[in-house]
């Protein structure tokens, strides 16, 4: 059998040149870690700035919704010719089946509080808005139990079936009634040691009450209301005042929102610096802390009429189109 004669001289590595190519190893390794961890890094700011934007057009979203449609009440835009309707100067208060009938009060708001709005014990900072209106969609079979408004051209019913139906003009239809209070509260839930607050409604249950907190949207930090109030008649904006500013909910024709959206957690080597001048809040909120942040503002004419001869507008409007300004949010950080 033939051998197989290796060099005599061939030989291993020596220990300063295994230590060496140990030390390149690492090196090379601890720079793809590094650009890993950076490129990690860059991608989850990218995903918390997106949700961050999120959340605030979504929130802004369904808050402007309902002010396009409030005090819409379907074919009869007079609510003094609507019968089983409650008296709406008893806001603030949301007890019973009362709340979801005080349609004399298309809009209501409290200013940085929920008093008198026992439905509500969970508020964290920030304004109360409720609005109130008919749905869009025509009822055929209406659900006993549940709160309608049963309209002709001239008079009309909140009735929960099976009620004895008291207009007699034809044609007439039969829509849900909608009441939602937005707010601002904690979600209950925490990141790095800080609570995550929300923006939250209470919804009005089936026969016109109001039904249980909800949470709606993650990381809204705070919520402030200005209405417009038309009081010369012009029908045309007079002046922006808060809530407890307000004579005449009936002079209210616009509400301009604000929605400060806030990142639920910390993020590091960010700093935000940035003064939020929104609603009547005096100064201005500075947070001075590592959370990004998104304002978003918007201003929204309230075209269905009050009530009544000296009503503004038209008949109602049930499209969801507005007529007023929608301000789209800033960029990161930028206060409006």
């Amino acid at each position: 059998m033939s051998r197989i004669d290796f060099p005599r001289d061939q030989r291993g590595v020596s220990l300063i040149e295994l230590m060496i190519g140990i030390a390149l190893s690492l090196l090379l390794l601890a720079s793809v870690l590094y650009v890993f961890l950076s490129s990690r890094q860059g991608y989850d700011s990218q995903e918390r700035l997106a949700r961050l934007q999120e959340s605030s057009r979504f929130a802004m979203e369904a808050v402007v919704e309902d002010l396009r449609r409030a005090g819409y009440l379907g074919g009869n835009a007079d609510v003094e010719t609507i019968t089983g309707a409650d008296d709406p100067d008893n806001e603030p208060s949301c007890t019973d089946e009362a709340w979801g009938k005080r349609i004399g009060r298309r809009i209501f708001a409290i200013n940085d509080s929920a008093a008198g709005y026992d439905c509500i014990d969970n508020h964290l900072r920030g304004d109360v808005l409720v609005i109130r209106y008919a749905e869009a969609p025509i009822v055929e079979t209406p659900a006993d139990g549940r709160l309608y408004l049963r309209t002709s051209l001239f008079e009309g019913q909140l009735t929960v079936p099976p009620e004895t139906n008291t207009v007699v003009d034809e044609p007439q239809w039969v829509r849900a009634m909608t009441a939602r209070a937005y707010y601002v509260a904690n979600s209950g839930r925490q990141c790095e040691g800080e609570d995550i607050p929300s923006l939250w409604v209470v919804a009005m249950d089936a026969d016109g009450s109001p039904d249980g907190p909800q949470e709606l949207v993650p990381g809204v930090e705070q919520f402030q209301v200005l209405l417009g109030v038309d009081t010369d008649g012009d029908r045309s904006v007079d002046d922006y005042v808060s809530a407890g500013a307000v004579a005449d909910w009936d002079q209210v024709i616009a509400a301009r929102v604000w929605v400060l959206a806030r990142s639920e957690c910390p993020e590091g080597g960010h700093s935000d610096s940035f003064s939020y001048a929104m609603g009547d809040l005096s100064p201005a909120y500075t947070p001075a802390d590592n959370f990004r942040r998104q304002l978003s503002v918007a201003t929204v004419q309230l075209r269905n009429r009050p009530s009544g001869e000296d009503a503004f507008g038209g008949g109602g409007d049930d499209d969801g189109e507005d007529d007023g300004e929608v301000t789209d949010p800033p960029p990161d950080g930028e206060a409006s």
